[in-house]
């Protein structure tokens, strides 16, 4: 059974421990920098949105990529081979749950060169584990699908009419 990310907008606190686990993971360093998830928020409307790579179906992502770096693989996980990875950000205009100027999927990483995307820690996602507020669930994939791009679209579509939505403070794009 091909699994993956949910989450629940209204239990998320913004406490941003789930970029802290998934950049300790993934970097041995506590922080944000190798974070695969991002928190962002709507202050007007006190709103956090954890957004993540949502392993499509069919990922715009790696029909994007120039090299073939991005790929699905056989759990269905959409993976990204860094050593084949140019930097060039085709993936990351291609993906429809990326907001240009606010968020980025997947995310560049400016120092490496090279996209970091979701890899669901090898199965056992530090982001699920660490999230106090229980707003982050591993499930099936095909309940995930369900949400669909569609759907996520308009909600941080209607979120940024009314007020900007933005990364926590210290965070950039790349």
């Amino acid at each position: 059974m091909q699994m993956g990310l949910v989450a629940d907008r209204s239990r998320c606190s913004g406490c941003r421990c789930c970029e802290v686990a998934c950049s300790f993971f993934h970097t041995g360093a506590f922080g944000y920098a190798g974070s695969r998830i991002q928190v962002a928020r709507d202050d007007r409307e006190c709103v956090y949105i954890p957004l993540f790579c949502r392993h499509c179906e069919d990922p715009a992502c790696a029909t994007a990529c120039p090299t073939a770096a991005i790929a699905k693989e056989g759990a269905g996980r959409v993976v990204i081979r860094a050593e084949e990875c140019i930097g060039c950000g085709d993936c990351t205009r291609a993906c429809p749950y990326a907001v240009p100027e606010v968020y980025e999927i997947p995310r560049m990483d400016a120092k490496k060169g090279v996209a970091l995307i979701c890899d669901l820690c090898e199965g056992d996602p530090q982001c699920v584990r660490f999230c106090a507020n229980e707003a982050l669930r591993y499930e099936p994939l095909e309940e995930t699908r369900g949400l669909g791009a569609e759907g996520h679209m308009a909600e941080v579509r209607a979120l940024l009419s009314r007020s900007p939505l933005s990364l926590r403070e210290g965070r950039g794009r790349g």
